[in-house]
């Protein structure tokens, strides 16, 4: 199970040098057949002046897995911090929270730092840390 947050966090990685988001996500998803499927954050609308972005809904990691997934499965989700290339919070927001829980996916393992990582059961909206 660590083995697949760590590829999720390989896939995250950027495949272009300026990238300027502070962090990177990367997402494996496991089908109800075995088949893995991944995605990482996509397109981000970048402001030209200031150096901000603003990440499109469609371009979330867990979204574009889930296009590939279908229903059901399990996803592992990784993020991956520019600072240090340290493992950080990678817990879903609410908007993609939604969209698994619609998908019926089974569980979700995130990254919480380098040490932890958590499990999120989208049917009783409940979480679980291990240390």
């Amino acid at each position: 199970m660590l083995d697949l947050l760590y590829q999720a966090a390989q896939i995250a990685l950027p495949s272009i040098e300026n990238d300027y988001r502070d962090f990177w996500l990367g997402c494996i998803g496991i089908r109800e057949d075995g088949v893995m499927v991944s995605a990482k954050n996509g397109a981000a609308s970048f402001r030209t002046a200031i150096k901000s972005y603003h990440l499109l809904p469609t371009s979330h990691a867990e979204g574009r897995v889930l296009r590939k997934l279908g229903g059901g499965g399990i996803v592992y989700v990784a993020r991956v911090s520019k600072k240090d290339g340290s493992l950080v919070m990678a817990r879903p927001c609410s908007m993609c929270q939604i969209k698994l829980r619609a998908a019926k996916v089974n569980k979700v393992y995130y990254t919480i730092n380098n040490n932890e990582y958590g499990i999120w059961y989208p049917d009783s909206d409940t979480d679980k840390i291990i240390k």
